[in-house]
């Protein structure tokens, strides 16, 4: 094991040629990584974070990590499979929500209304906005003003989209639940991330039921990795649980590498597939939240039992 927050990458790196390295595994840190990048080591990689995308990856150097783009390619498959053509998107402005809707509009076959939370106090006026039943009302107003008196009224919202995509985190789902039922669109489907269950405080996905969430098989399917070290390590209440499932998944790719772009394993993080360009890719798992818990749902097609 090499610290590289306590010494420079390539002083490291000739420390690990000198050890008679065959395999590298990591960093983590995107800086380090690109820096590792930069020597062209003559050792294959497999960096556990990604280059940036005008960054070319030298010959041997594999990338994994948990980038939030694996988990919204996750989502659109998914709405994909399930007949989904119309979704009204939900976001915040932190950057994993930032990339991922990029990510999701990226897509094509999936027409998306994107509408952005500055802050939980926007919430109910935003969902209002994205259901058109602010313009509903402003049309009953003009309609009263024109006639001279007042009229009674029922908002209609729009009934041209299936689904909801929620790039949100936890506080802000749960404030998005009632906004959508008082804007009438709490019959639509929701499709999440799992930022918005991920280390929730409890009692916090009571009022989430029917969501569904893309989730590492890792807190899912009864990952054996993650029966042995759930007590030892707290992982349901350990923020770094998911970096335990990376490390688990970087061991068993060190010995899988290939560049004929196939799956390697279903893994920890996902299903992962390795490409020509060295990256790997995850196919993420998915649950439903029932009864306060995020629970295991129908699996992806093609997708098998861990070995």
């Amino acid at each position: 094991v090499y610290d590289s927050a306590a010494e420079p990458i390539p002083v490291l790196y000739e420390r690990i040629l000198a050890d008679g390295a065959n395999l590298i595994v990591g960093p983590l840190q995107k800086p380090t990584v690109t820096a590792l990048n930069a020597l062209n080591p003559a050792l294959p990689v497999l960096a556990l974070n990604y280059l940036d995308p005008e960054e070319v990856p030298g010959p041997g150097f594999n990338q994994f990590g948990l980038a939030i783009e694996d988990e919204a390619r996750t989502i659109a498959t998914r709405l994909q499979a399930d007949g989904i053509d119309r979704a009204l998107l939900f976001h915040n402005y932190d950057d994993w929500s930032l990339r991922a809707r990029r990510t999701l509009a990226e897509g094509d076959g999936l027409e998306l209304t994107v509408q952005p939370f500055t802050d939980l106090r926007t919430i109910t006026e935003s969902v209002g906005t994205a259901m058109h039943v602010a313009g509903s009302q402003s049309r009953r107003d003009e309609l009263s003003r024109l006639l001279g008196e007042e009229l009674e009224f029922l908002p209609r919202a729009r009934e041209d989209v299936d689904a909801v995509v929620a790039l949100i985190d936890n506080t802000e789902a749960n404030t998005l639940v009632p906004a959508l039922k008082f804007h009438f669109a709490n019959h639509l489907p929701i499709y999440a991330s799992s930022q918005t269950t991920r280390r929730a405080r409890s009692g916090r996905l009571n009022d989430l039921g029917g969501f569904h969430v893309s989730e590492l098989p890792y807190f899912l399917a009864g990952d054996p990795v993650y029966a042995r070290l759930a007590e030892p390590f707290d992982l349901d209440n350990n923020p770094f649980a998911s970096l335990i499932a990376l490390g688990s998944d970087a061991f068993r790719i060190g010995e899988r590498l290939s560049p004929d772009g196939s799956v390697i394993l279903l893994g920890s993080t996902g299903l992962l597939r390795q490409h020509a360009d060295g990256r790997i890719s995850r196919e993420l798992a998915w649950g439903t939240i029932s009864n306060g818990r995020v629970r295991a749902s129908r699996p992806e097609a093609g997708v098998g039992a861990a070995d």
